[in-house]
C-alpha cells in the first residue's frame, strides 16, 4: 500500500521480560514442522544451526513451556516435532499479524490518502493546514500539530 510515494512497515514482535519471538522464528518453527529438523530448517534459512537452537532456547524460557521435541538419534537418526503449543503460538501469531496488517492498511489509508493530491489553488501553507484539520477530526476533536509547531 503506497500514498504520495509513502509506505509504512510493522515489526511485530512478542516480548515477555525479552522480545523472544517474531517473522523469524515463526517461519523457523514452521520449517522444522516441514523436515521434522531443526538442523535442515536452519539451514534452510541461512541459518546456523546453534543460532537456531540458542532463539529456540531462549524463547522457550520466556513462554516457559517447550516449542519443539527433540528426539535424539538411534535408528531413525533423531529430528524435532514442534509442539501442540508451539503450534498453536505460530497460529495464534500469524492470526494476530494478519488482523494488524489489514487493521495497519486500514489506518494508513485514513490518514495518508490524498496525500498525493493537490488541489487547484491549494499552496503548502493550507494544505498543511487541511492536513491539520483532517488529523484533528481523526483525533476525535483534538489539535494535531505538524511536527515543530506548539
Amino acid at each position: 500500500m503506497e500514498h504520495g510515494g509513502l509506505r509504512y512497515s510493522l515489526k511485530i514482535r512478542l516480548r515477555a521480560s525479552e522480545t523472544f519471538f517474531g517473522p523469524g522464528l515463526a517461519e523457523l518453527l514452521l520449517l522444522v514442522g516441514e523436515s521434522h529438523s531443526l538442523n535442515v530448517a536452519a539451514h534452510t534459512m541461512g541459518m546456523a544451526y546453534s543460532k537456531a537452537w540458542r532463539i529456540v532456547k531462549a524463547a522457550e524460557a520466556e513462554l516457559r513451556y517447550p516449542l519443539l521435541e527433540r528426539k535424539v538419534g538411534g535408528v531413525d537418526g533423531g529430528g524435532s516435532e514442534v509442539t501442540p503449543r508451539g503450534r498453536d503460538l505460530i497460529a495464534r501469531y500469524q492470526a494476530f499479524a494478519a488482523a494488524l496488517a489489514e487493521e495497519a492498511d486500514r489506518l494508513f489509508d485514513r490518514y495518508f490518502s490524498g496525500l498525493d493530491q493537490t488541489t487547484e489553488g491549494e499552496t503548502d501553507g493550507n494544505r498543511s493546514e487541511t492536513a491539520t484539520q483532517t488529523a484533528a477530526a481523526a483525533s476525535g476533536g483534538q489539535p494535531v500539530h505538524p511536527a515543530g509547531d506548539p
